[in-house]
């Protein structure tokens, strides 16, 4: 008795000191990470992983999931290079559908090296008759890194704040205009963009459900699917002019291993990066 009274006090001491021993810390810390740095991936030339989408037919409402037939497609993201722009050192990201006979054009997205913060885009948009190019680019408000919504919606290519501390909610403010980003023109037109990031924890069980809505597989279905219950999740949800997006992030991932957008739900199927690697 009278020890146990004695580990209960040092415990006590710890907590009013700032301190917790590791056993314990992690026991309160709701499996969150004690920084978002931890959930930044650590990307590299040649990395590339594939990512499964489903989305919603856009005649069908909102509420009508049970009733209708989601499609399916599969993207492969690779990192082919490093690139200088006016922004600083990127890292191009090559995105390519993998999906027999479907004519989709390469989306390339350029993220700060270190930050990970989207600095551009360029994709293709339907149009009558094809696809039109678009170019896209991004810069925050304070000259720090904002989470940035993209302009897609059938391919998420949301990207949060990986930096700093990892519960709660903040608010960042960026910019987005049509462009390079490389020369402004004059009379070009700048978008003004608030959003909030909210950082909180997952159970897995909560995880094996979502997966389970919208993809064959759940997450015990193969290796690759089950090893993602091998760690625990973190869920940011970003916020901006009546959009939310919900993903789930774990440690030593490239991308979320899951993704909401409200129209599209993505997966992660496939990691072939350097940091995963023997």
């Amino acid at each position: 008795m009278l020890r146990s009274l004695r580990i209960l006090l040092v415990a006590i001491l710890l907590v009013l000191a700032g301190g917790l021993p590791r056993g314990l810390a992690q026991q309160t810390s709701d499996n969150l990470p004690s920084r978002l740095d931890e959930l930044r991936p650590r990307w590299e030339p040649g990395d590339r992983w594939t990512v499964e989408t489903a989305s919603r037919p856009l005649h069908i409402r909102a509420d009508a999931d049970q009733a209708v037939r989601w499609s399916s497609l599969r993207w492969q993201f690779e990192i082919p290079a490093t690139e200088d722009l006016s922004s600083g050192d990127c890292l191009r990201v090559e995105v390519t559908c993998q999906a027999e006979g479907q004519a989709i054009p390469k989306t390339v997205l350029w993220l700060n090296r270190d930050s990970h913060a989207l600095q551009r885009i360029t994709t293709g948009l339907p149009v009558p008759g094809g696809f039109e190019e678009l170019t896209m680019s991004y810069e925050s408000a304070s000259g720090q890194p904002a989470p940035i919504l993209g302009p897609l919606s059938a391919l998420p290519v949301d990207t949060p704040v990986l930096y700093g501390g990892a519960k709660g909610m903040q608010t960042f403010s960026y910019t987005s205009h049509l462009g390079t980003g490389e020369s402004k023109a004059l009379g070009e037109v700048a978008f003004a963009h608030q959003i909030e990031q909210q950082v909180t924890s997952l159970p897995q069980e909560e995880v094996q459900k979502l997966f389970g809505q919208h993809f064959t597989k759940s997450l015990e279905d193969d290796p690759f699917s089950k090893s993602l219950a091998e760690r625990p999740v973190t869920e940011i949800r970003l916020r901006s002019q009546g959009r939310e997006v919900r993903q789930l992030w774990q440690e030593r991932r490239p991308w979320p291993i899951y993704c909401d957008n409200g129209y599209t739900v993505s997966r992660l199927v496939a990691v072939d990066c350097k940091e995963d690697r023997p």
